[in-house]
């Protein structure tokens, strides 16, 4: 049997942070540009939850579930999509080098508490 690449490294955490690239088969990091179409789409999504002042089903899912496009974002976020299993929180980061520059998304997920 292969070995996992999985290490555990704590539990019982709360929320977990991540970047998210994408890579090939070899696990190397393949960059490529986030689609217009796609940054657009959050954009107009998160515009139509705020005039209409609701949460906005998304075609995005998770366990089944859509997620919804929420009124606001958070520190640091631009969008933030939920259900009542998870919160994904992404933001468009653009740093800035000296020659070109560094493009990434910067998520953050958190399974959903289930109020008592």
């Amino acid at each position: 049997m292969e070995e996992s690449m999985i290490r555990l490294l704590g539990a019982f955490l709360d929320t977990l942070y991540l970047n998210v690239y994408q890579t090939d088969t070899s696990f190397q990091v393949v960059k490529k540009k986030l689609p217009n179409e796609l940054k657009l789409e959050l954009q107009q999504i998160k515009e139509q939850a705020q005039e209409e002042e609701e949460n906005i089903p998304t075609r995005f899912s998770s366990d089944g579930k859509p997620l919804l496009m929420m009124l606001k974002g958070s520190e640091g976020f631009n969008w933030i999509l939920r259900n009542e299993s998870i919160n994904f929180c992404c933001t468009w980061n653009k740093a800035a080098k000296s020659i070109g520059s560094r493009v990434s998304w910067d998520i953050a997920v958190s399974r959903s508490q289930k109020n008592t």
